[in-house]
């Protein structure tokens, strides 16, 4: 699988983020739909039926609000020079995007590789109020994605 350096950093500058000043740190978790190494399908982007949803952490934000941190696998992202990636190692969603976006979950075994170093890298940004929590679908969030390492960064869609 190849992997698309420098995705946390579109965390940081996107913005469709639940952005805040300073945060405290999140707390872990629980989810009634959602477990650790779960792995899910997913309304996703055309072309990308193949892909899953890896559920890697549930923490839950200082208001209750619950983050369910995921890794994408099986994407078509393509980058400048004609480089493509399958793999977005962490994002984290808001429990209700997730919960909007998940179709089906699968008997498949989660593949959690990278997830902790992409969540330490969000951890630094979140708790500094420079790092947020998407709220958009899994697909739309990919689509972003895809736009920011296009140099799209446009709120176009």
């Amino acid at each position: 699988m190849k992997r698309l350096a420098a995705l946390a950093p579109l965390f940081v500058l996107s913005g469709q983020l639940v952005l805040a000043e300073e945060n405290p740190a999140p707390t872990p978790g629980r989810s009634e739909k959602f477990s650790i190494g779960q792995v899910w399908r997913y309304a996703t982007r055309e072309g990308e039926e193949e892909s899953r949803v890896h559920i890697g952490m549930i923490e839950a934000m200082a208001n209750g609000d619950v983050i369910v941190h995921i890794k994408i696998t099986g994407l078509h992202l393509r980058a400048p020079g004609g480089s493509e990636g399958s793999v977005v190692g962490h994002m984290p969603l808001t429990e209700q995007a997730l919960e909007k976006s998940v179709t089906e979950l699968t008997g498949e075994t989660a593949d959690l590789e990278g997830l902790e170093g992409g969540h330490a890298t969000w951890l630094e940004a979140y708790r500094s109020g420079k790092g947020g929590v998407f709220t958009l679908s899994v697909a739309e969030a990919v689509d972003l994605i895809q736009r920011m390492i296009s140099g799209d960064t446009t709120n176009e869609r």
